[in-house]
């Protein structure tokens, strides 16, 4: 056989070899099936162990541009960030700098005198677990009349007008806050003596190389913009105007934009200190305690359920959405993989049915029925 025949013919055996891996062929059919309406541009990704991660993306950068979206683009991922704040205060936690059982008195010693008794007892878990009684969101003339201002001043003004009264809800019952993680994030920046961006960059970004994170809206001239759909038309919204994302202070809650191979790399990041892997970065012990639920299948930043029927082990998860856009993360230990899915709309049913979809075909099974995400969030 000539030799030039002998490497077309090794070439695409290899070539085939490559491209059988039947689990990435099903998750690729998958996406074609999930992207293919419904959405202006969706992206998906997954990793198993230390391969490399199979990141897919199809549409364009806005509703009406010719420029298509490449799979380093960055995606708003709305309260996948709570996932982040909480991480931050456990690393917090590690050095004796903070205490997750310690009243709020005690954290915020300084402005306990203003706040009504029963916001004084509150613990740092009950807030992180969404279980202090604290009302879900801030009111609609505070978002829109409130400075924008990332910094510890405007999140105490908000703050303040919340702690003076009773608490609305009753605590150990799960109620989904926002105001709550921008509490958590109050608290963080307090007792650090920095502004919770920067605790961000120095306790996650930069430790783990994220070179993507970012804050608001993704402003790179390659990177998508967020959609709101008005009187049944969907429109792209300019991510330098005003409108583009839920004011700054609400950071905490969930203002965070990243790649979806930095996504990964996070869904990775929590799968291996678990384990007991990343013991630099966080133990075990304050891993595990970070994904244990404390009421209704939530923990402290991550929603953690079983699917029914199926082998995988409990599922560890979060989504976000500002009602632009929406993005969702998945990993299973048990399979050692890591998901996630992002889309340039707020469509969260679209988002979880798609998410179903794809996590049956890395399972390998016909269709998933439970939801995936647990509990629904409310915006961000």
């Amino acid at each position: 056989m000539h030799w030039l025949g002998v490497g077309v013919w090794f070439f695409l055996l290899m070539r085939g070899a490559v491209m059988a891996d039947p689990v990435e062929e099903r998750f690729r059919a998958a996406f074609e099936q999930v992207s293919d309406t419904g959405v202006v541009a969706m992206a998906a990704g997954y990793v198993r162990g230390d391969k490399t991660p199979v990141i897919v993306v199809r549409g364009p950068r806005f509703k009406g541009s010719e420029q298509l979206l490449k799979p380093d683009a960055r995606w708003h991922i709305g309260s996948i960030t709570k996932s982040f704040t909480a991480t931050v205060l456990m690393r917090m936690a590690a050095r004796g700098e903070i205490d997750f059982d310690s009243s709020l008195s005690n954290l915020l010693p300084e402005y306990a005198a203003d706040m009504h008794p029963n916001w004084r007892d509150l613990t740092l878990t009950e807030v992180l677990s969404h279980t202090a009684g604290i009302r879900p969101n801030f009111t609609l003339i505070q978002m829109i009349r409130s400075t924008d201002a990332d910094n510890t001043a405007a999140r105490l003004s908000l703050l303040s007008t919340h702690w003076g009264k009773p608490l609305p809800g009753k605590r150990g019952q799960h109620v989904y806050s926002n105001i709550g993680y921008v509490l958590a994030g109050f608290i963080a920046e307090t007792r650090a003596g920095a502004s919770w961006q920067d605790l961000i960059r120095r306790e996650i970004a930069t430790p783990l190389g994220l070179t993507s994170l970012g804050f608001g809206p993704p402003l790179g001239a390659a990177d998508p913009w967020g959609h709101k759909r008005r009187f049944f038309v969907t429109r792209p919204v300019n991510p330098s105007g005003a409108g583009a994302d839920n004011p700054a202070w609400l950071g905490p809650a969930g203002t965070l934009h990243m790649s979806l191979a930095d996504l990964l790399r996070w869904g990775q990041t929590h799968m291996r200190a678990c384990r007991g892997e990343m013991p630099e970065f966080l133990s075990a012990l304050a891993c595990v305690r970070l994904h244990t639920p404390v009421a209704d299948d939530y923990a402290l930043g991550w929603a953690v359920q079983t699917l029914e029927g199926l082998n995988a082990g409990p599922i560890q998860s979060h989504n976000g959405s500002n009602t632009m856009w929406v993005a969702e993360l998945a990993y299973s230990a048990e399979h050692d993989t890591v998901l996630a899915v992002a889309m340039n709309t707020g469509d969260i049913t679209k988002a979880e049915s798609s998410m179903r979809l794809l996590v049956a075909a890395l399972l390998g099974v016909e269709r998933i029925t439970t939801p995936l995400l647990v509990p629904k969030p409310s915006k961000p």
